[in-house]
């Protein structure tokens, strides 16, 4: 998985070129995702004067980070525990919505309601602000040949639907060079070196509804258990 790492394969550059062909599809599939509406608890907005996102101070965060949150999520959020994401690395956007979830009841968690009842809007900004700036720690692959299936889901989609890949929202870095469109959502979470069984934890959850999301319960749904412990797998050894 070295190479997934720094980019695509060069086996697989002749059936990236073959999806890279199929452009206007994709197009088509990327402008119907962003043009579904999303509700309030997807998108964190909890009122007409709630903040898309919020610059925090990273000193600040990083004193607030180590008395609340590093004992799930590690010190420079890297967490030890899969049960507990990575927050290393992490859009500075995507973390302080993701708190103002929690906080206003939209994303559900026991553990997570009780921690930001105490935060207030800059402690949550300071935090996102800290954590986006740490590098995160990508795990060891532990099944290569799973890994290179989520590598083509995570590409070029599954499904006779023509499922829209996952890099077209989630796509980052050196993974989507040379691929239009890729990673064009700014909001969608940063999944690189994420926790495999983290990522198959919550498209679990979209699938059931247990967390709200026209997008993600779709496209979750349309996974088989295999495809998503696949796609987990190839995503946890990127950088």
């Amino acid at each position: 998985m070295n190479e997934a790492r720094k980019g695509l394969p060069k086996e697989r550059g002749s059936q990236m070129r073959g999806v890279t062909s199929l452009g206007l599809v994709l197009i088509i599939a990327a402008a119907f995702v962003i043009a579904q509406p999303q509700s309030r608890a997807e998108m964190g907005w909890w009122d007409d004067q709630s903040p898309r996102s919020a610059a925090g101070d990273s000193k600040q965060g990083k004193a607030t980070a180590q008395a609340v949150c590093a004992g799930c999520h590690g010190a420079d959020g890297n967490s030890s525990d899969p049960r507990y994401p990575k927050l290393a690395g992490q859009s500075e956007t995507y973390i302080y919505r993701q708190l103002q979830s929690f906080k206003m009841g939209g994303r559900k968690s026991d553990i997570m309601a009780d921690i930001v009842k105490a935060l207030s809007d800059a402690d949550m900004a300071n935090v996102a602000s800290f954590y986006s700036q740490e590098r995160v720690q990508p795990d060891a692959i532990a099944d290569a040949g799973l890994a290179a299936l989520g590598q083509d889901i995570f590409f070029a989609g599954v499904g006779s639907g023509m499922m829209s890949a996952c890099v077209m929202c989630h796509g980052r870095h050196g993974v989507e060079q040379g691929m239009p469109m890729m990673g064009m959502m700014g909001d969608a979470p940063r999944l690189n070196g994420q926790h495999a069984a983290y990522i198959v934890d919550q498209l679990n959850r979209f699938s059931s509804g247990e967390r709200q999301s026209d997008i993600m319960g779709d496209i979750a749904s349309a996974l088989t258990e295999m495809d998503r412990k696949a796609v987990a797998e190839f995503l946890s050894g990127l950088r």
